[in-house]
């Protein structure tokens, strides 16, 4: 599924699980002061998925709008939803916010010098900028440990 299929919301038990959903590009709404009884009327409103550990969310959600994620460890929770869900893990990577899940818009270099380290500056020519918190993203060795941890992901975690 794409980012525009699917949106999600993430309980407080899955918290680093709906921060790797957003590094892939999936909107998922975040806040661990939130209980489940306060995402059901956002969830049902937008039409999201809640994910959740909590099985006391069965019969007050249609089953559509939750998903009980089984794993503990974030890394079978990841390679879950993947799988469950068929989610793309190349073509959507950091299109999102990855603190207030806004897409990121791009930015001149010109207009971010002294907001990111100096090598940083000098070594990479695109930059994104997050509209609402104004957090700056380029494209640095993170991606390829990110691309790395998600192929061992896939090869690991197939039997979901």
């Amino acid at each position: 599924m794409t980012p525009d299929e699917i949106s999600f919301a993430a309980d407080m038990m899955v918290g680093r699980l709906a921060r790797w959903l957003r590094i892939l590009g999936y909107d998922t709404l975040y806040n661990p002061e939130k209980s489940v009884q306060e995402w059901i009327p956002v969830v049902v409103a937008d039409d999201r998925i809640l994910l959740t550990r909590n099985r006391k969310i069965e019969g007050q959600l249609p089953k559509k709008n939750y998903y009980f994620v089984e794993p503990n460890d974030p890394r079978e929770q990841l390679a879950e939803l993947i799988e469950r869900f068929q989610l793309d893990t190349e073509r959507f990577l950091f299109r999102l916010c990855l603190l207030c899940n806004v897409p990121v818009v791009p930015v001149a270099k010109k207009e971010i010098v002294g907001q990111v380290p100096p090598l940083v500056f000098e070594t990479h020519q695109e930059f994104w900028r997050c509209p609402a918190c104004g957090r700056i993203y380029w494209r640095g060795s993170h991606l390829k440990r990110i691309r790395e941890f998600l192929v061992r992901i896939r090869e690991n975690y197939n039997r979901f």
